[in-house]
């Protein structure tokens, strides 16, 4: 059992920074993505087996934000807007464990937000959940510095109105 305490206060102290997105392909922020790697480096050494999962997202389904900010969104870019979350195995089950939203923020939002060893939703609602192949592909283009570059640039201005907002509602 404290094993299992161990890994929940891990998880609560990353979920509960306030989410931020990243505004550069080099330059880390709390978003879904680092808190997630963060989450899986800090557990699988615990002996939890963890594994990444990835889909397509459209930030319109968030209704909270203000619908100026769409003004800034691309929707077509060269790399498609994803949700990143860890999947954790407890108890022979998969279990999604959700670290993007701060339960203060998404209590507030009604956001979805995951709880350790709960039967949890991914805090964005996914579109089309990536298969591992799709998976690997994305990531290579990811890894891509002159592709990440260009979805930076293209969404540049829509992350930093994001985050503006994010600061002000979840500090």
């Amino acid at each position: 059992m404290r094993h299992h305490e161990c890994a929940q206060r891990i998880f609560e102290d990353i979920r509960d920074r306030p989410y931020r997105v990243a505004l550069t392909p080099d330059l880390p922020a709390d978003n879904c993505y680092y808190k997630g790697i963060e989450l899986i480096k800090e557990l699988t050494p615990l002996g939890y087996a963890m594994r990444a999962r990835c889909g397509t997202v459209d930030w319109r389904d968030l209704d909270m934000i203000p619908h100026y900010i769409f003004e800034f969104y691309c929707e077509k870019t060269n790399i498609a807007h994803t949700h990143f979350y860890p999947e954790i195995c407890l108890d022979g089950r998969w279990l999604i464990l959700d670290p993007s939203w701060n339960k203060t923020f998404a209590e507030e939002y009604g956001l979805p937000y995951s709880q350790f060893g709960a039967d949890n939703i991914s805090c964005f609602n996914i579109h089309k959940l990536f298969s591992q192949e799709e998976q690997i592909a994305y990531t290579a283009q990811c890894l891509n510095h002159d592709e990440s570059e260009i979805y930076f640039k293209e969404m540049e201005r829509f992350y930093t109105e994001i985050n503006h907002w994010l600061k002000q509602h979840n500090p």
